[in-house]
């Protein structure tokens, strides 16, 4: 007798890909950890009149920098 679970899948695909998906997130840390933040960028996301600006980098989109202000500028 089967269970539900079971039906149709294999238990050691499921088992390589939790596997894959762990590996790939503990090399994405070391990435961030080991990464000279080079190359970076910069973009501000807007509520209204406030406004949230963020510094990523390029290479392991890590938040380098977070600033929150008013933009003054955009009520005319």
């Amino acid at each position: 007798m089967s269970s539900n679970l079971t039906d149709g899948i294999n238990l050691y695909y499921i088992i390589e890909l939790r596997n894959v998906v762990l590996l790939e997130s503990i090399i994405q840390i070391f990435r961030r950890i080991f990464c000279s933040h080079d190359d970076t960028f910069s973009f501000r996301v807007y509520n209204d009149f406030d406004f949230s600006e963020y510094n990523k980098c390029t290479k392991c989109g890590k938040t380098l920098d977070y600033f929150k202000g008013f933009d003054e500028d955009l009520r005319g």
